[in-house]
């Protein structure tokens, strides 16, 4: 991070530009600020109105071995955590008072009977039942979507916020598969659950149309995200006299895990820290080479050769191996823990709110909370 503008950032200051003509123009009612006082006390009134009139785009969805698991009743715990930190992010956002959240299931099963056949048992705590109420509106609770009765969950949290549901079913595509004007729409969008290729396509999708990106993973014992707020994020930090603007510096998902960047990761990488990154080099490649299939833990042989050869490959010596817990950590989930998807949609949600506000330091570029642990911590893939 500097404190210097350049010209990378024109794009970046004429849609900060635009977002600033549109916060004037919105005002808080008494209500609102009786609602939200606490929040005016810690980060000001202009931030609270910039806030309100963010557009927050959440989409989560499942790879098709974990629909399969779903459908089948074997093991739906990688779906699981991908709607638990989606519904995590989701609801901190709209308690923080966003002016519009969409809630966007990407899921090929997103259908009319989603909700029923989910509710009570998805791990979803915003997938609520509430069968008589619907029927009370006149609706069969087998017509209403999982994405519409989130949405319903997080419009009680707060009412000031347009929340709205999005099935991507219905649409007839994957988010990654919309285009750019789609992505115009929206401040921040913030994907869970998908594939490193995916992930990778929508942050440039974001880039093109000047949004900011969170891609958000889920591991066996690690939950993870990713950013992307631009060549040079403007921001202001601190408080009173102490206010000081700064720049953030970001590079796309696929450039900064690129094999360029993955030496300079083998070498910087200090000797105590975690090995969590360079685990996700690992099974990054993996579903590179595997079709974009996630690695399981029947896998290991195949992961255990990739591990030795990346390291190889980045001239790195036999004790900089990643060590075999680290990459376990991040292979497809078999155990759900909510508690994890808190910790880290908390922490993706605050990320969230700084990039819509530019207020606070933005974390450079991925967020990790490693189970084993107990930890979390910020690893910088810039190239």
């Amino acid at each position: 991070m500097d404190a210097s503008v350049d010209r990378g950032g024109d794009r970046w200051a004429s849609h900060s530009r635009a977002r600033d003509a549109r916060t004037r123009a919105m005002t808080l009612t008494e209500a609102e600020q009786e609602v939200y006082d606490r929040q005016i006390r810690v980060w000001g009134l202009e931030t609270q109105r910039t806030i309100g009139a963010s557009r927050i785009l959440v989409s989560f969805t499942c790879t098709e071995e974990d629909d399969d698991d779903d459908r089948g009743e074997k093991n739906a715990s990688s779906t699981r955590a991908s709607r638990g930190v989606a519904a995590e992010t989701a609801k901190n956002v709209t308690l923080a008072g966003v002016g519009a959240l969409t809630i966007r299931n990407d899921d090929r099963d997103d259908d009319a009977s989603a909700y029923a056949r989910t509710v009570g048992r998805d791990g979803n705590f915003l997938n609520v039942e509430r069968a008589d109420e619907y029927r009370a509106m006149g609706r069969e609770p087998k017509d209403v979507t999982l994405a519409s009765n989130m949405a319903q969950t997080l419009s009680e949290m707060n009412a000031f916020g347009k929340i709205t549901a999005e099935d991507g079913g219905a649409r007839g595509k994957k988010l990654y598969e919309e285009d750019a004007d789609y992505f115009s729409k929206f401040d921040v969008v913030v994907a869970c659950g998908y594939t490193f290729a995916e992930a990778e396509a929508i942050n440039d999708l974001c880039r093109t149309s000047n949004c900011g990106f969170f891609g958000a993973f889920t591991g066996a014992s690690a939950r993870y995200f990713f950013a992307d707020l631009g060549d040079a994020f403007e921001y202001v930090a601190g408080s009173g006299e102490s206010v000081a603007a700064g720049v953030a510096r970001y590079s796309r998902m696929s450039e900064a895990l690129g094999a360029r960047a993955g030496a300079n990761d083998w070498t910087k990488l200090k000797k105590r820290a975690s090995k969590i990154p360079l685990a996700l080099r690992v099974v990054r490649e993996f579903e590179r080479r595997h079709s974009n299939r996630r690695a399981t833990a029947n896998d290991w042989d195949a992961l255990d050769a990739l591990r030795r050869e990346l390291a190889g490959a980045f001239g790195a010596s036999s004790e900089d191996i990643v060590d075999e817990a680290s990459i376990r950590a991040l292979l497809r989930p078999e155990n759900d823990f909510p508690a994890m998807n808190a910790v880290v949609g908390g922490i993706l949600g605050q990320e969230v709110l700084k990039r819509a506000s530019r207020r606070g330091a933005p974390s450079v570029n991925a967020f990790f909370f490693d189970l084993a642990s107990g930890q979390g911590f910020v690893h910088d893939f810039t190239p």
